[in-house]
């Protein structure tokens, strides 16, 4: 029979943890009441430039990364695109699959605002708003992390 080889496997390199903006501009961190984002506002937070820029008046209440959050934000709501690589990256799990949620923008484009995309989206309706960013879920992050900077209400929090 075959000799097993009982030398320990390699560890995996860790990788370092991502880094996060906490600093904004002023722009970024002001809101006008009942409008979370315009279109600069929420370019700024998620270090984006918009590919189609969105129509005078525009703005957004939430922005996601999951259908399953659309019933529970209010609208108009902006969906953030990324990667099963980007966000196993940020949230610090495996990836399953190689999904890119980018491919979901196609058959529920109607339902968002606009969109965060790593890459334009071939095939949305020309007037359809995308702002193009490097990684979509930093941008969503950092679009958090911009919206708790400029909260100003009080905050409760409660757990072990």
């Amino acid at each position: 029979g075959c000799a097993k080889d009982r030398r320990p496997l390699p560890r995996r390199p860790e990788r370092p943890s991502p880094y996060y903006r906490i600093d904004f501009p002023g722009s970024a961190l002001q809101s006008e009441p009942g409008r979370c984002w315009g279109p600069a506002q929420l370019a700024e937070a998620a270090s984006g430039t918009w590919h189609t820029p969105p129509p005078p008046g525009w703005y957004a209440n939430a922005v996601i990364s999951s259908m399953g959050y659309l019933p529970m934000v209010p609208a108009p709501v902006v969906f953030a695109a990324t990667t099963a690589a980007h966000c196993a990256r940020h949230l610090r799990i495996r990836a399953k699959g190689l999904w890119n949620s980018h491919d979901l923008l196609w058959k529920n484009w109607n339902k968002f605002a606009g969109a965060i995309v790593e890459r334009p989206v071939e095939g949305l309706p020309e007037s359809f708003p995308q702002l193009v960013v490097r990684d979509g879920m930093k941008a969503l992050m950092e679009v958090g992390m911009a919206a708790r900077r400029r909260f100003r209400g009080p905050a409760v929090s409660s757990g072990p």
